[in-house]
């Protein structure tokens, strides 16, 4: 399979997919319905048992659960174009690259030190797909629709990336 083929964006489709589904369902399975709409009682974290991943993720602001979905259609838009844009087949690649980081960390990290950086730090992965993306957007057309898409992806990478690096960085200090 090589970069740009139909066989490797139906790969990478099918586990974009995959975990786009997952992201969209995982709070109801843990039951937090949702994130950011269930109040985390005030007692809930003590010296003994800090927040949860999960009760975190519900005590997230409303503008922060709004932006996640915001990027979770940004991803899936990448569905369009991944069969057959390199640039998509790579974004799909962070994504899933990500996750994958954060399947395979997560249970290495001890219960006290998980905490919403581990997921800010997994997005590290979307750097590469930035670079590849910005260089290739002087030559793309912003009227079509990969172009509009592109340019979106680049914005949504960028600004998360803002919050991303530090928060990731600040998960790696409290590790050591």
């Amino acid at each position: 399979m090589r970069l740009g083929s139909v066989r490797l964006g139906s790969v990478l489709a099918v586990g974009t997919f995959a975990i786009l589904l997952w992201i969209e369902l995982i709070p109801y399975i843990a039951g937090g319905g949702g994130g950011g709409s269930a109040p985390v009682p005030a007692n809930a974290a003590s010296a003994d048992r800090p927040l949860s991943f999960g009760e975190q993720f519900a005590a997230l602001p409303p503008w922060v659960v709004v932006w996640m979905h915001f990027q979770d259609i940004i991803m899936a838009a990448s569905l369009f174009f991944v069969l057959w844009r390199k640039e998509a087949q790579i974004y799909a690649a962070g994504i899933i690259a990500n996750h994958l980081f954060l399947f395979a960390v997560m249970p290495f990290v001890p219960p006290e030190k998980i905490t919403l950086g581990i997921a800010a730090l997994s997005h590290w992965f979307w750097i590469i797909p930035l670079i590849v993306l910005i260089r290739k957007w002087p030559t793309l057309d912003i009227r079509t629709g990969y172009g509009t898409w592109a340019t979106v992806a680049i914005g949504q990478m960028i600004f998360s990336l803002i919050f991303d690096i530090p928060d990731g960085a600040q998960f790696l200090a409290s590790l050591v």
